[in-house]
C-alpha cells in the first residue's frame, strides 16, 4: 500500500535536503532513501525546474474524458435501484435497456461505481486467501528427496481433550518419521518436534503439505514462520492444491492405517495416547511390510540424508544486483516511497529486491524467489501458472514405489 501523502512528501524533501548537502553521489542517495536511481534523477529535475512544487505528485487522470455517463442515466440508474434494493447492477441495466431499447446505457460495471459513488452498494469484508503453490512438484525418486508432513483429523481423548496428531512421512521409503499427538496445530509445538526429526534423520530437499495452519497463511506469498524457517534452511516446501488431497497421496494413504489403529484404541490422556501411537509407528516402520517395497519395510529402505541440521542458520546474503530491504514491523518493505505487503512472518528479516524488465519486481528471501510485485499497479502477488505437473498420486513416468 502506498505511504501516506503527508509522510511521501516529508520523505521527499529529507532526499532533497541531502542531495543539496552535496554529500553523497546518486548511487549512494538512492540506497540511504531507497528508492532507484531513475527516481532519484526524476525528482531532483522535478525540483530544480519548480522547487518543492515539483515534489507533488502528478495527477493520472487524463485531460479528457470520453464517453461519460449523463446525469439523466445516473439518475434513472439510481431510481432503479431504490425501487429494486436487492437487485444489482446487472439487473438494473438489462431492466433499463428492455424497457428503453432506444437509449444506450453503460456497462453493468459502470452502474455499479455510480451506485458505489451514492452509497447504494452494501461492502463487504475482504477476505484473505491462500496463494496456491504453482512450481512442479519434486519427484520422490530416492529417500530425502520429498517428504510430506499433516495433521491427522483431530478426536477426543477419554478426558475430553483434543488430540491432533503430527505425521511426518518420506514419500519414497514410507518411512514415518513422526506420529505425535499434539493439543493443537500451533508452530511452537510443530517447530520442535520438526527440529527433532531434522536433528535425527537430516534434512530432505522438499516438505509437502496441505494449505492450513501452521503450513500456510492468507497473504500475497502465504508464508508462515514455520515456512520461512524451511526457506533458511533450504528446504523447499511445496503445497497441494485446494481440495487436491491426492497430490499428497501417501499421506492420506498413511492416515487411512492410522484411523483404523486408533478407531479401536483412543485413551483417556495425551500421555497414554501417545504411548499407542508410539507403538504403531514403530510396527509401521520395522514390522509392517510393503508391497512397494518388494515386503520390506520402510526402516529397511531408508537412509538418512547426508544433508545435517545446521548448528546456526546464517542469515541471507544477496547479489549485488538485488536492492536489499529490512521487511518492516507490519509485514511491508519500502521502495520508491511506496510500501508493498509481503508477510508478518518476515517482520525483522531482510530481503532482496531484483528489478525486471516491465516495472516489475521479484522479492526473494535466501534463494527464494516469495512474490513478484508490479510498481505501475502498486500490486503484489505470488502467483504464477504452474508449467508443469511432475507428481500426482503415484508418478505414473518413474518407476517407483506404490503403497502397500
Amino acid at each position: 500500500m502506498p505511504w501516506k501523502e503527508k509522510d511521501v512528501m516529508l520523505k521527499k524533501l529529507d532526499f532533497i535536503k541531502d542531495y543539496e548537502a552535496d554529500l553523497y553521489s546518486i548511487a549512494e542517495l538512492s540506497r540511504r532513501h531507497s528508492i532507484s536511481r531513475t527516481t532519484a534523477y526524476k525528482y531532483i529535475k522535478r525540483y530544480e525546474k519548480y522547487g518543492n512544487a515539483g515534489l507533488e505528485e502528478l495527477s493520472r487522470a487524463p485531460k479528457h474524458v470520453h464517453n461519460t455517463t449523463s446525469e439523466e442515466i445516473i439518475q434513472e440508474i439510481v431510481e432503479t435501484k431504490l425501487v429494486f434494493p436487492l437487485w444489482g447492477s446487472k439487473k438494473i441495466i438489462a431492466k433499463l435497456s428492455r424497457d428503453n431499447p432506444d437509449k444506450d446505457y453503460p456497462c453493468s460495471s459502470t452502474a455499479q461505481h455510480w451506485l458505489d459513488v451514492y452509497g447504494m452498494v452494501k461492502k463487504r469484508k475482504k477476505r484473505y486467501k491462500v496463494p496456491p503453490y504453482t512450481k512442479p512438484f519434486a519427484k520422490s525418486v530416492s529417500s530425502n528427496k520429498s517428504w510430506s508432513m499433516d495433521y491427522k483429523g483431530q478426536f477426543k481423548l477419554g478426558n475430553g481433550q483434543y488430540c491432533y496428531p503430527l505425521t511426518l512421512v518420506d514419500n519414497y521409503s514410507r518411512f514415518l518419521f513422526l506420529c505425535v499427538g499434539l493439543p493443537s496445530t500451533n508452530y511452537a509445538d510443530a517447530r520442535k518436534w520438526l527440529e527433532w526429526a531434522f536433528r535425527e534423520y537430516g534434512l530432505p530437499d522438499t516438505i509437502r503439505s496441505d494449505n492450513g495452519s501452521p503450513f500456510a497463511a492468507a497473504g500475497p506469498t502465504g508464508l508462515t514462520k514455520l515456512a520461512a524457517w524451511f526457506i533458511q534452511l533450504g528446504i523447499t516446501h511445496e503445497r497441494i492444491d485446494l481440495g487436491h488431497p491426492e497430490q499428497n497421496g501417501r499421506l492420506e494413504r498413511l492416515h487411512r492405517t492410522l484411523k483404523d489403529h486408533i478407531k479401536g484404541s483412543v485413551k483417556a490422556t495425551m500421555s497414554d495416547m501417545q504411548t499407542s501411537l508410539n507403538k504403531f509407528r514403530d510396527e509401521y516402520n520395522r514390522v509392517r511390510p510393503h508391497e512397494s517395497l518388494g515386503f520390506n519395510t520402510p526402516s529397511e529402505t531408508h537412509k538418512n540424508s547426508l544433508r545435517k541440521y545446521p548448528v546456526r542458520i546464517s542469515p541471507p546474503e544477496y547479489d549485488l544486483d538485488l536492492l536489499v530491504r529490512k521487511v518492516q514491523r507490519y509485514g511491508h518493505i519500502s521502495h520508491d516511497w511506496k510500501e508493498y505487503m509481503i508477510s508478518r512472518s518476515l517482520q525483522g528479516e531482510y530481503v532482496g529486491l531484483k528489478l525486471m524488465e516491465g516495472g516489475k519486481a521479484k522479492v526473494f528471501y535466501y534463494k527464494q524467489c516469495i512474490a513478484t510485485i508490479d510498481l505501475k499497479k502498486g500490486s503484489i502477488h505470488g502467483k504464477e501458472r504452474r508449467v508443469q505437473y511432475q507428481e500426482s498420486i503415484m508418478d505414473r513416468n518413474v518407476s517407483r514405489p506404490r503403497h502397500g
